[in-house]
């Protein structure tokens, strides 16, 4: 009797250890599937990143042969810069460095005279695009809607021309709180006007900046991090 209570224990221990065992290597098989699904959902992301830039770029490539008026087949949607963020690095003369970003943003056609629209704004640089930094000042200060003027086409609120007389071209209103193709001076400048690169919520209108550098990318973009 005791010979067979201990083989009944030791095939019970076998079982046991044979079943753990089948357990362990099914949690291990589940992590490493898990690694699996993330690495795949990962490159589906940045294949589907790339797909979307191809198929831009076979966009205007296409538009710059000159036929207009001829649609691409893109799917759903076609692929324009009016789903786009702006962000704009701006430097002083000082090693300073500020930023300003906006959602949404667009820019018309020409028959709309490249009219600007910008979304909801972000950064340390101040929203001088959109002229809120003063409820008094944003019906003449603000650049949202404006359209694009040159000196010899005038599209501002402005009774004389912002451009000429900023020479520069710019969405000036009744002129701008914000011109960053403007004349370019060593920082603190004197002028008949405020016709210096200028971003007037952080240096205000009589500071000019080193430099300034616009850059668009989608408002869905993903990163390409592996």
């Amino acid at each position: 009797m005791a010979k067979v209570f201990s083989f009944i224990l030791v095939t019970t221990a076998l079982t046991m250890g044979r079943e753990i065992s089948a357990l362990e290597d099914c949690a291990q098989e589940q992590m490493r599937l898990r690694a699996q699904v993330r690495l795949l959902e990962t490159r589906v992301k940045q294949q589907q990143v790339k797909i979307k830039q191809l198929l831009q770029e076979n966009e205007v490539q296409f538009l710059d042969k000159g036929d207009e008026n001829t649609v691409i087949d893109l799917g759903s949607k076609r692929q324009y810069a009016e789903d786009y963020t702006l962000k704009i690095d701006l430097a002083d003369f000082e090693k300073n460095s500020r930023y300003a970003q906006y959602k949404n943003f667009k820019v018309g056609d020409e028959k709309n005279f490249y009219e600007l629209n910008i979304g909801e704004y972000s950064g340390t640089a101040g929203d001088s695009l959109a002229g809120n930094f003063h409820p008094e000042v944003q019906w003449w200060a603000s650049h949202q809607r404006m359209k694009f003027s040159t000196w010899d086409r005038d599209h501002d609120n402005y009774e004389g021309n912002c451009a000429e007389e900023d020479q520069s071209g710019w969405w000036f209103n009744r002129c701008h709180s914000a011109n960053l193709n403007g004349v370019y001076y060593s920082g603190p400048y004197t002028a008949k006007t405020d016709n210096g690169i200028v971003w007037y919520t952080w240096h205000g209108w009589w500071y000019s900046l080193k430099s300034v550098v616009m850059k668009i990318r989608p408002n869905d973009f993903i990163p390409n991090v592996i």
